[in-house]
C-alpha cells in the first residue's frame, strides 16, 4: 500500500510505501501492528486523545482499490501524535518512530518488545 501525503496549500503529493496491513481482516479495534515499513502511524480515534484537524491530510491507497483520506490527528498515550481514522481496518504504529523513543528487542519468531518506563509492550 502507499500512503500519499497531500500538502494543503499545493497539489504536490509525497508518497510513502507501507506494507499491506490495511488489507488484513479480523483485527480487533484494540490491536496494533508495529510496522517496520511504515513511515507514519494511523490509529482508530477510540484509542486516542486530543483529536484535532491535521496540518496535512493523507490519502491512503491500498491494494485492491481500498482508499481513504485522513484529515485528523490525535495523541497516542505514551507515544506521539498519529493520524486518526475511524475507517482504518488495522491500527498501524510506525516501528521507526517508536524506536526513536524506546528500546525495542526482538524475540526470534515470537514478538517485538517495546521497553517503556515502568512497563513493556509486546507486539
Amino acid at each position: 500500500m502507499f500512503l500519499s501525503i497531500v500538502e494543503e496549500d499545493t497539489d504536490e503529493v509525497k508518497e510513502y510505501e507501507v506494507n499491506n496491513a490495511m488489507q488484513q481482516q479480523g483485527l480487533q479495534l484494540t490491536k496494533m501492528l508495529l510496522d517496520n515499513a511504515a513511515n507514519i502511524s494511523i490509529i482508530h480515534p477510540a484509542l486516542l486523545s486530543d483529536i484535532r484537524p491535521a496540518k496535512r491530510k493523507i490519502r491512503v491507497k491500498g491494494v485492491g482499490g481500498v482508499q481513504m483520506v485522513v484529515y485528523e490527528v490525535g495523541t497516542l498515550e505514551g507515544f506521539f501524535e498519529v493520524y486518526a481514522s475511524d475507517s482504518t481496518r488495522a491500527n498501524i504504529l510506525s516501528f521507526a518512530v517508536v524506536e526513536d523513543l524506546y528500546e525495542i528487542s526482538y524475540i526470534c519468531g515470537e514478538a517485538f518488545v517495546v521497553h517503556m518506563e515502568g512497563r513493556n509492550l509486546v507486539f
